[in-house]
């Protein structure tokens, strides 16, 4: 009986431990993460050039309101470009998006897919442009 007994108590105590270690090792992190780290944080006044694509499927009603309000960005007009992909748009549609100061980029595939047009206006946009 006083085997079964020390061997529960060396059991008990190995657990205790093995919680005890546990406990330390997240109230060490959670005081740690008290001080946060000051990280250098680069100002630059460069403005780098950027491009917006807004692919669109058969979305003749809604595309027009969407690329006035993608203009409507708080940067230099010069220094960012909006491209619509039209896929299957209607020709009153993409006559309306050409009079936008946008670039409309009409896209013809048998299957469409969103990755398909956005690959293809990527790979026809200049290379060191964005």
């Amino acid at each position: 009986m006083t085997t079964l007994y020390t061997i529960l108590k060396v059991l008990q105590y190995i657990f205790l431990v093995y919680l005890g270690v546990s406990a330390i090792y997240f109230f060490l992190y959670a005081f740690i993460a008290q001080f946060p780290r000051k990280r250098k944080i680069s100002q630059s006044d460069k403005k780098n050039k950027f491009v917006v694509l807004i692919p669109g499927y058969k979305e003749d009603q809604v595309i027009i309101d969407v690329a006035a309000e993608a203009l409507k960005q708080d940067y230099p007009n010069e220094l960012y470009d909006i491209v619509v992909i039209a896929d299957s748009f209607k020709e009153e549609t993409v006559a309306k998006l050409k009079e936008l100061p946008i670039i409309v980029n009409e896209v013809f595939f048998e299957v469409s897919s969103k990755s398909k047009s956005i690959n293809a206006t990527l790979a026809s946009l200049p290379n060191n442009k964005y």
